[in-house]
């Protein structure tokens, strides 16, 4: 199987709370009405400029991988939505962006997120 075939199969719950375990800031699992089963995250910046160069790396990194995250954006905080519409659920790529994302926003001084807590919700 390729490499581009892979990225698109739904994970299980189980593969799911398992990968959210190995995020280095905190994503949650968010039902979202467009996508049954999504991951989420909360970012808050020092100031404006820090807010939209870490928005520019993202964007540049979702075009790149040809996937493209729900953004949230204020003066100061982002607000984060990865799912796969193609599979109407989460998938590898999901991951490898979030796993991405969050070490971005590590990089920027400041940013305030939290870390190494991971809630999981069972029901979605």
């Amino acid at each position: 199987m390729s490499k581009q075939a892979t990225k698109y199969i739904k994970l299980t719950l189980p593969q799911i709370h398992s990968k959210l375990q190995t995020l280095p800031i905190k994503w949650q699992l968010t039902p979202n009405p467009q996508h049954p089963t999504s991951i989420s995250t909360t970012l808050k910046f020092k100031t404006y400029e820090d807010t939209w160069s870490y928005l520019t790396k993202i964007s540049m990194r979702s075009h790149l991988a040809g996937h493209h995250p729900t953004i949230t954006t204020t003066y100061n905080e982002v607000s984060l939505l990865l799912s796969t519409h193609d599979v109407s659920g989460l998938s590898e790529l999901d991951f490898k962006l979030a796993k991405r994302f969050s070490d971005y926003a590590l990089l920027v001084p400041g940013a305030k997120f939290e870390k190494l807590e991971h809630e999981v919700t069972k029901d979605i």
